[in-house]
């Protein structure tokens, strides 16, 4: 069995990134700790290998608010309004 491929920059590894951060999350550690997997786990996935169901869904069960079909493909009409304004800087004072 070969190793997933990684694929650096990945839609996906960017969206993770990008909600670990928007949430105020400045270590990728802390936010592994809170959704309840390894630094290591969550870093490869920011890094490019494939959001797993089981990553995903415990993402979707820590963080209020999520989608998804955000995590996955971007489409946005899932999220929370909240989540939606610290995701893409409409409204901070929204949160």
């Amino acid at each position: 069995m070969s190793a997933p491929e990684r694929k650096p920059g990945s839609a996906v590894s960017r969206r993770c990134r990008q909600l670990r951060e928007a949430l105020g999350f400045s270590s990728s550690a802390a936010f592994a700790r809170m959704i309840g997997v390894t630094p290591a786990r969550w870093n490869n996935v920011e890094n490019g290998l494939p959001l797993s169901n089981d990553m995903a869904f415990r993402v979707k069960r820590h963080v209020p608010g999520v989608a998804l079909d955000w995590l996955y493909d971007g489409d946005r009409q899932g999220l929370s309004k909240r989540l939606d304004d610290l995701l893409y800087h409409r409204d901070r004072k929204a949160v």
